[in-house]
């Protein structure tokens, strides 16, 4: 039987357009939006596969399926990986994003009508932490962790703790500008026999960088992740534990629930990225962080007054996040709308001790991996005061002109 090639046919001509338009897009602007990464040219080989294709269902070497011997491998490479990146005693690469993992966490340590206390949105606190989002659609109930003047209040949580009595306790954010002091927040959870839990998914590479503070180090119980934005690998979503007993709570979840046909193609990439974050993220955190002190003190010359790491001046900047306050969320929106059509990307979040203020959220990851320098960094600020003026031609023409100038890929190996 004759087998007969057509042309391709329109839609199929559109979407390879797209993806041709979205890179040229990508490579004409300014990443600043702290939700994404910039992925090495050998992860990206990596994750030219089909592994995907095979449904990988149950434990690794024990699957349901025929020819996932090497899916099998990868699933307990990449765990080992993680746990001699974070800690902890095991690790579970397989979910498609860090909310999967957090409802996994809330589905198997909690019930219907139960209290998860977290950070709130106004806080910082992320979609699966509200009521609104990931915690409300399962059925459970949202107890608000404190915060005092946009700094989380370790005393005042721990009294909420300790009255509310939750199931789990989650904290990370969306907005994480400071580690988090967590003494009594942990003690307290413990005497209540909560589940602590910490969503590391905007500081996963500083904490790989050993520039942030360590879940695993520090007492919590669990610790769920994004694997992209600062850790630089392919988008899904990670869980690591210190106890066995947690593992095996969450497996049920997990195995068949959440991961019957989950997308094994990427985890040779994740395995790549991980495997750079371990050689090269200690001098990859440390620029993300001196860039977002440098863009902030660029930002005050430009007569933006920027937040960013609240620990004083004599102590080293500890975030990569950067937030600009503007008059209302109405109004962070529209510069938001105004910078993606110039090329600019940021995103908007709440700010910190501001509770009726917009902001626009950035962060210095991908601008970092580019290579930016003291004078990018300068006219990265300019582009800001162009658009709070809104002179937005002038915006477009600064954005590309600085844009050509970020085409690196540092921190990673070499691509052959």
């Amino acid at each position: 039987m004759a087998i007969i090639h057509h042309q391709t046919g329109s839609c199929a001509k559109r979407a390879l357009e797209l993806v041709a338009a979205h890179k040229n897009r990508m490579d004409s602007g300014i990443q600043l939006y702290a939700g994404s990464c910039m992925l090495s040219p050998t992860v990206e080989h990596a994750l030219m596969n089909n592994m995907g294709l095979m449904p990988a269902m149950g434990d690794p070497y024990n699957k349901q399926q025929p020819g996932t011997a090497e899916i099998s491998e990868l699933e307990v490479l990449v765990s080992m990986q993680l746990t001699e990146l974070f800690g902890g005693k095991w690790a579970e690469p397989r979910l498609q994003s860090c909310t999967y993992a957090n409802a996994a966490v809330y589905a198997a340590f909690s019930s219907p009508g139960d209290l998860i206390a977290s950070i709130s949105a106004q806080d910082g606190g992320h979609v699966s932490h509200h009521d609104l989002g990931t915690i409300g659609v399962l059925g459970r109930k949202t107890l608000p962790l404190a915060f005092s003047d946009g700094v989380y209040d370790d005393q005042a949580s721990a009294r909420i703790i300790s009255q509310g009595r939750p199931k789990v306790v989650m904290l990370g954010a969306s907005v994480m500008l400071d580690p988090y002091t967590v003494e009594a927040t942990i003690s307290a959870a413990k005497q209540c026999g909560a589940v602590l839990v910490y969503d590391a998914s905007h500081v996963a590479g500083l904490i790989a960088g050993k520039c942030f503070q360590n879940p695993m180090e520090m007492g919590f119980d669990i610790m769920t992740a994004s694997t992209y934005k600062t850790l630089a690998g392919p988008p899904g979503g990670i869980l690591l534990g210190r106890h066995e007993h947690h593992r095996d709570a969450l497996r049920r979840h997990i195995v068949g629930g959440w991961t019957s046909n989950y997308d094994a193609s990427r985890l040779a990439g994740l395995s790549v990225a991980l495997e750079e974050a371990a050689m090269f993220m200690p001098e990859y955190a440390r620029h993300m962080l001196a860039n977002a002190h440098e863009l902030i003190t660029a930002l005050g010359r430009e007569g933006i007054a920027a937040i960013g790491s609240a620990r004083g001046a004599d102590v080293p900047p500890s975030s990569h996040h950067v937030i600009v306050p503007v008059r209302d969320p109405e109004a962070a929106r529209g510069l938001c709308r105004q910078a993606d059509q110039a090329g600019l990307y940021v995103g908007t979040a709440s700010v910190p001790g501001q509770p009726f203020a917009g902001g626009l959220r950035i962060g210095t990851q991908v601008i970092s991996r580019q290579g930016a320098t003291h004078d990018d960094i300068l006219s990265i600020a300019a582009c800001f005061r162009l658009l709070l003026d809104g002179r937005l031609e002038d915006l477009e023409q600064k954005v590309r002109s600085t844009a050509a100038g970020l085409r690196a890929c540092l921190y990673c190996f070499a691509s052959d």
